[in-house]
């Protein structure tokens, strides 16, 4: 996050001996940053869960016993929060959605919907 360059995941830069760190907010889907720690081949491996929309400060690095000089991973929209204070160990996990097509269509038609009921009311 620091330098702003992105590369994928599998070519992030961990060395042996090193305790990788993903920090996120309690929400639905933790099981994709499990995933991603799970993935690489370092053994050594902590976990941090902080509120949903959490607003991170450094203290809070400190005080969960984080250690700035090892990798810490977070989604993006997280790791954004952590710029001002971001080590070059901070790497931020670009999260992408992808919804299936009927779900997109249900939803333009509902969102259409109300558009239009909107748009007579006035």
């Amino acid at each position: 996050m620091a330098n702003g360059k992105k590369r994928p995941f599998s070519g992030a830069p961990f060395n042996m001996g090193s305790t990788l760190q993903a920090v996120c907010g309690k929400f639905g889907k933790t099981r994709k940053i499990f995933f991603c720690v799970r993935k690489t081949t370092l053994s050594n491996r902590s976990i941090q869960f902080f509120p949903h929309h959490y607003n991170f400060t450094i203290e809070d690095f400190l005080n969960a016993g984080i250690d700035e000089k090892q990798p810490i991973v977070m989604t993006e929209k997280d790791a954004i929060k952590c710029k001002t204070f971001a080590k070059k160990k901070l790497l931020g996990l670009q999260v992408e959605l992808n919804l299936p097509d009927f779900f997109l269509n249900e939803f333009t038609k509902k969102v259409k919907g109300f558009i239009n009921l909107s748009d007579q009311e006035i």
